[in-house]
């Protein structure tokens, strides 16, 4: 099995993922049992943003290894694309938990923005440049939370709106 894992690893280092896919599926096929290949489907299917698939192969790698950081990660990389941000955190401080030097798992868990009413002073002309700019930066894939009095704002610039009432 080695060496159709290590052809695996080689196709996916060379950004050839279907044939990637493809070696490490044939290693799942003849040891179910094998997390690093069940791992690396589920980053490949992760990088054609075949989530669903991704998922399954992770969830897999997870049952047999509850403590692999990888598979673990990788799982919170699909949640924060799919929104799901609450579980996508839980996963990573999982992951922390079981290696404080994991790097990646540090950086994701903090590429959340946090703004406080970052339209409020500005004239028009500076709120429309601003609003673009959470835009796109929102677009590429960056969580932030933008807390603002101004329920329009709210509405214009997000995906998900939380309302306080007395607080």
């Amino acid at each position: 099995p080695m060496v159709l894992y290590n052809m695996g690893v080689l196709y996916k280092n060379a950004g050839e993922f279907q044939k990637a896919l493809e070696y490490f599926e044939t290693v799942v096929q003849l040891y179910p049992d094998h997390t690093e290949a069940l791992n690396n489907a589920g980053v490949v299917l992760l990088a054609m943003e075949e989530f669903d698939r991704a998922k399954l192969y992770l969830k897999k790698t997870v049952e047999i290894d509850p403590d692999n950081r990888e598979a673990l990660f990788n799982l919170s990389l699909i949640d924060y694309r799919k929104g799901k941000y609450r579980k996508a955190i839980d996963k990573l401080q999982k992951v922390i938990e079981l290696d404080s030097e994991f790097d990646q798992a540090r950086r994701q868990l903090t590429r959340c923005l946090l703004l406080d009413e970052p339209l409020s002073s500005l004239d028009a002309t500076s709120q429309s440049e601003i609003r673009s700019l959470l835009r796109k930066i929102s677009a590429d894939g960056q969580l932030i939370v933008h807390v603002t009095h101004d329920y329009a704002e709210a509405v214009a610039l997000s995906t998900h709106v939380a309302v306080m009432e007395d607080g």
